[in-house]
């Protein structure tokens, strides 16, 4: 999780999930990671003959997960007005590989998922827009906002009402109620709270920021009790070892 608005909105109560990130430069370790972490799973697809992430676990038994990247707020974090030439460094990085994810991921899993309020061309190029086949609007005042993110102006006809969205998808655009969520409803504690950093596997070396690199299982085995439908297997690294299903 990625919140350059200070880190108020995936607060500490989100860090059982995973690591909540807010400065550029553990950003671009993260995204380098992510990056690295796609390349090796198209590597291991190439060998087993598989096209993306339901095909990869049918036909291996080393399973993978799927991988959610949330950013809050995407503009935040690649604007570079007024930057320092050292943040402008970080920022053309982050530029990079979120545009390769954004190309090349979607079969790997690793799901990249933007949060945006002031939508703006030089923010978010065809690049990467064009790559994000499913997008939630709220209302906007403006039309330019609403053809940004939606290529169209529906957002800015959108009626004047609480929790009214559109949802779109490839050219089909679909406007609905949302449930109003809030986090004391919502961030119920989880059985196996992460640790800072824990989910991705820093490939070719040692861990370093408390990021797991096949990391041996603790004493008291996690997995024995955790209630779920199938059994998993250990895993060889924490990406891997769980028996889910996905479409």
């Amino acid at each position: 999780m990625f919140d350059f608005k200070g880190g108020v909105e995936f607060s500490k109560k989100h860090e059982q999930y995973g690591e909540v990130i807010t400065d550029r430069a553990r950003a671009v370790e993260v995204f380098d990671l992510l990056v690295k972490e796609n390349e090796r799973r198209l590597a291991l697809f190439r060998e087993v003959g598989a096209k993306n992430l339901k095909e990869y676990n049918q036909k291996s038994s080393q399973k993978l997960v799927r991988i959610g990247v949330f950013v809050d707020e995407i503009a935040e974090m690649l604007d570079a007005q007024g930057a320092t030439q050292g943040d402008k460094d970080l920022i053309n990085r982050l530029w990079g590989a979120n545009s390769t994810l954004a190309r090349m991921s979607r079969a790997t899993a690793i799901n990249l998922i933007f949060g945006v309020q002031r939508p703006d061309a030089k923010i978010l190029p065809g690049q990467i827009k064009n790559n994000l086949p499913v997008r939630i609007s709220g209302r906007f005042a403006d039309k330019p906002a609403s053809q940004i993110v939606l290529g169209t102006t529906d957002a800015f006809d959108l009626p004047d009402v609480k929790g009214r969205f559109l949802f779109k998808v490839g050219a089909d655009i679909t406007q609905f109620q949302a449930y109003l969520f809030d986090d004391d409803t919502m961030l119920k504690p989880v059985a196996r709270p992460v640790e800072a950093g824990t989910l991705l596997p820093e490939l070719g070396g040692q861990p370093t920021r408390s990021i797991a690199s096949n990391a041996e299982p603790p004493e008291e085995d996690p997995w024995e009790d955790a209630p779920t439908e199938k059994a998993p297997q250990k895993p060889d690294n924490l990406l891997s070892g769980f028996n889910f299903e996905f479409d």
